[in-house]
């Protein structure tokens, strides 16, 4: 299965990608900051077992300087994904999982333009 062919998925790494580029500009208040997240994951529904098992131990970290930002979020062994923005703009999105790696370079730009397409 090649999480990347799947739509939804897609949609989800994209948003949450927008939403860490987005970080830049919500740091109004203050000009550094570093935010940590433990994210657990449940469902009654047994057919999602193994999904939440794979999720167990997911975090999301966020750190920023000025006009810079990082954001790590470990999603368990499904995948972990690493967003660095520079004061320019320039966008580094790195993307490991069962799938293999991959790098994506990107800016704010062209980013935001994505969105306003939807």
């Amino acid at each position: 299965m090649n999480i990347f062919k799947n739509k939804n998925m897609k949609n989800l790494l994209f948003t949450l990608a927008v939403v860490c580029f987005s970080l830049n500009f919500t740091n109004a208040q203050s000009s550094e900051g570093h935010i940590k997240y433990d994210i657990d994951v449940s469902s009654d529904n047994p057919d999602m077992a193994m999904a939440v098992s794979m999720m167990n131990g997911a975090k999301m970290e966020v750190a920023f300087s000025g006009k810079k930002s990082f954001v790590m979020m470990n999603m368990g062994v499904i995948m972990t994904m690493k967003t660095v923005t520079d004061e320019d703009g320039k966008v580094l999105l790195l993307i490991e999982g069962m799938m293999g790696k991959k790098a994506i370079k990107s800016s704010l730009e062209e980013a935001g333009a994505e969105v306003e397409l939807k």
